[in-house]
């Protein structure tokens, strides 16, 4: 009695058949999936429940279990009574009564929704593969270490190596050098926090060494204990962006002969400068160059010799310094050097004589030997101002002191020149005054002949 119930109320199929295939016994199960009554059962074949295709399957099973085989499980489609088919997934094996083989005695189960999802997620596998590969967004997967695991045909493209390649190296192996820390930071941000995506620029090598800028979208995966299985990166190529906004930066900050910084960068950096030396109640000198006699050289060689004396002058100057010193062209033939951290006067002379040395080196032009010499002024942060264009200012009006002085020399701002500078143009301003108001005419000397 304990076994029939527990038959009867099994979530599987159980039948019972004779050799021709009537039905002996159906459970609840069945009856209730096939959707036939109890009196119907006896008038029922097995084999007429059958999907046609699966008739020669079942009768060659069949014959093997009169043969003596155990066979394994197995798939086979049936049709309920209102015509709906499904896939049952079970065994078979002989019915023995008094221990004779009767029949045939099956366990099935209806697998049709995990057959669907089956088959729902082989074609979604299958598009999303063909998405992957014909996608023209570069698109892999990577290990938690960053190990490829798969790469698209684009994202090979992009980076110039095969996808046999690729599964040799890491995301590191084809990070420049200068990304690879942001990159393994970020990394590890993530994995920290378990986000899932995150979205930034960054720069790849390519296998020939050049560099591709991508937009890079990458996506992590986790199983159901948090631990990362995988992310997956889409890059696109953003290097013509990045040379594009690369050159009207240029532009905007540099200037287009020498590739110095130009007057606007020089501001920015003059007034990092001035902050930084602020907090840290440091100093710096501010070195105004001009160029001697630079007229005569374009008025005698021509503009061709000037640009090249101004850019000849560019590299000399960046040789002289150190990489967190500045060097700008402001325009024409004047350039501005920012000496950071330099306290005492004694070690800025030794610069502005190392730059003046420099600056008067020979250099040939269409089989000439030409050389210009500069004059230098140079103010102090704090002592001649405290905002850049104090220092300007003063580094300007040293410079032009030294040139009046016969050039070729440098000379430190003093209060001096300021008072000269003001009278000068006090005077200048009383001269202009004076013709416009008829206060200025002639005497004349007579000259007297003695002869």
């Amino acid at each position: 009695m304990q076994y029939s119930q527990l038959l009867e109320n099994s979530n599987d199929l159980i039948q019972v058949v004779d050799f021709t295939g009537k039905l002996i016994y159906v459970n609840r199960m069945w009856r209730k999936t096939f959707g036939y009554k109890t009196e119907e059962i006896t008038s029922l074949n097995f084999f007429d429940l059958l999907h046609e295709g699966c008739h020669c399957d079942c009768q060659n099973r069949i014959q093997k279990l009169h043969d003596g085989e155990t066979l394994p499980s197995f798939e086979v489609e049936f049709k309920t009574k209102d015509g709906r088919k499904f896939v049952a997934e079970g065994s078979i094996s002989l019915y023995v009564e008094d221990g004779e083989p009767r029949g045939i005695q099956g366990i099935f189960r209806d697998v049709t929704e995990r057959k669907k999802a089956e088959h729902d997620f082989i074609s979604s596998e299958e598009r999303f593969r063909t998405i992957f590969q014909s996608s023209v967004a570069g698109i892999a997967m990577l290990a938690p270490d960053g190990l490829f695991l798969q790469a698209n045909p684009a994202f090979c493209n992009l980076l110039g190596y095969s996808e046999k390649e690729l599964l040799h190296l890491t995301i590191t192996d084809v990070t420049h050098p200068d990304d690879i820390d942001d990159t393994l930071a970020r990394r590890d941000i993530f994995l920290a926090s378990r986000s899932q995506s995150i979205m930034c620029e960054k720069r790849y090598l390519r296998k020939d060494g050049s560099v591709l800028w991508v937009q890079l979208s990458s996506t992590w995966y986790f199983d159901a204990e948090g631990q990362p299985l995988y992310t997956v990166p889409v890059i696109q190529d953003i290097t013509r962006r990045k040379q594009a906004e690369k050159q009207v930066h240029n532009l905007a900050y540099y200037d287009s002969l020498t590739n110095l910084p130009n007057r606007t960068l020089l501001n920015d950096r003059l007034e990092q400068a001035v902050v930084r030396a602020r907090r840290r109640n440091g100093s710096f000198a501010l070195l105004f160059l001009d160029l001697d006699r630079f007229k005569m050289v374009n008025d005698s060689l021509g503009h061709a010799a000037g640009d090249k004396l101004l850019c000849q002058t560019a590299r000399w100057l960046e040789n002289c310094l150190r990489e967190n010193d500045t060097v700008a062209r402001i325009g024409g033939d004047e350039f501005v050097v920012i000496l950071s951290d330099y306290r005492v006067e004694g070690n800025i002379s030794r610069i502005a004589t190392k730059v003046m040395k420099s600056v008067a080196q020979p250099f040939n032009f269409a089989g000439r030997k030409v050389a210009s010499t500069t004059s230098i002024g140079i103010a102090l942060y704090p002592n001649d101002g405290e905002k850049p264009s104090e220092l300007l200012r003063c580094a300007d009006m040293a410079m032009y002191a030294a040139k009046n002085s016969g050039g070729n020399i440098f000379k430190f701002y003093s209060a001096q020149m300021n008072t000269k500078a003001v009278s000068r143009m006090e005077m200048e301003a009383n001269l202009r005054r004076a013709v416009d108001e008829g206060e200025l005419f002639v005497e004349y000397q007579p000259q007297v002949d003695l002869t």
